[in-house]
């Protein structure tokens, strides 16, 4: 099964953020057991090192991003994801380019703590608990 973390997600992994983390960690755990393939975008990785700067050195920054990289791969928005994107015109561009990078990668849901930013995906749409409540 392939899931595809937004953005949120890794931001509360990396910042620990309670009570969503604990949650999220089962997500990396199951992918560590190889009983779930995740997937992210590459635009969250610098959507992460933006919300983060603040908080963290850049040496915590890119020490939390080998180890997020142990646990998923990372999809390229590239031109025709952008391009997609701009023809859709969701409300927030930076969603639809996650919805079209998680379809094009096959995605089975879309692991996300802000549900109605993504009213208009046709891959199911789910919070950690949401998904963690089916599949255990």
């Amino acid at each position: 099964m392939k899931i595809f973390l937004d953005t949120n997600i890794i931001i509360d992994l990396v910042l620990n953020r309670h009570p969503w983390v604990r949650y999220e960690l089962v997500l990396l755990e199951l992918s560590r057991q190889k009983k779930l393939s995740l997937a992210v975008s590459d635009i969250s990785f610098l959507n992460l090192a933006y919300a983060v700067r603040k908080v963290m050195s850049p040496d915590e920054i890119y020490a939390a991003m080998t180890d997020l990289l142990k646990y998923m791969n990372v999809a390229a928005a590239g031109e025709s994801v952008i391009r997609s994107a701009v023809s859709l015109r969701w409300k927030d561009m930076e969603d639809c380019v996650q919805y079209l990078i998680a379809r094009n990668e096959g995605a089975d849901y879309i692991i996300t703590r802000d549900l109605a930013d993504f009213s208009s995906s046709d891959i199911p749409v789910m919070t950690p608990v949401e998904f963690l409540s089916i599949i255990l």
